[in-house]
C-alpha cells in the first residue's frame, strides 16, 4: 500500500490495487473510523452519481437533501456529496468496502466517469 499525504498534514493510505485497476479513482480512509471515500477524477455532481449507483448497481436511496444523499448497497451505507464524492460508511470488514469500491469504480468507468 502506498502512503499519500493529503490536506493539512494528515496521512492516509491509498489502496494501490484500486489505483492500478481504475486509475481515475482513489479509495482512501477518512478520519472517521470505518469510512472510506471514492473520489472521481472529474466533477460528476450528486444527482448523476446517485443515478448511476441506483440504475447500474441497484443502490437504494434512504435520504436525499440538497447537499448529501444517503444510500444502501450490499448492506453497506453510502453517502454522496454535492461534488459526487462517495463515502462508504460504518463498514465492519475492510474487504467488504474494498470489494464494493471496486464494483462502484468499474460501473463508473463503464459510464465514462473515469
Amino acid at each position: 500500500m502506498a502512503i499519500t499525504k493529503i490536506g493539512e498534514g494528515e496521512i492516509y493510505k491509498a489502496f494501490s490495487p484500486l489505483i492500478d485497476v481504475m486509475g481515475a479513482f482513489i479509495l482512501k480512509p477518512c478520519t472517521t473510523d470505518n469510512t472510506y471515500k471514492i473520489i472521481p477524477s472529474e466533477y460528476c455532481g450528486k444527482e448523476r452519481m446517485v443515478g448511476l449507483l441506483v440504475e447500474k448497481l441497484g443502490a437504494e436511496v434512504v435520504a436525499d437533501t440538497k447537499f448529501l444523499s444517503i444510500l444502501t448497497l450490499e448492506g453497506l451505507k453510502l453517502s454522496v456529496s454535492k461534488k459526487g464524492e462517495i463515502m462508504i460508511r460504518e463498514f465492519v470488514k475492510e474487504e467488504d468496502a474494498t470489494r464494493l469500491a471496486k464494483r462502484i469504480m468499474k460501473a463508473l468507468e463503464a459510464e465514462g466517469q473515469g
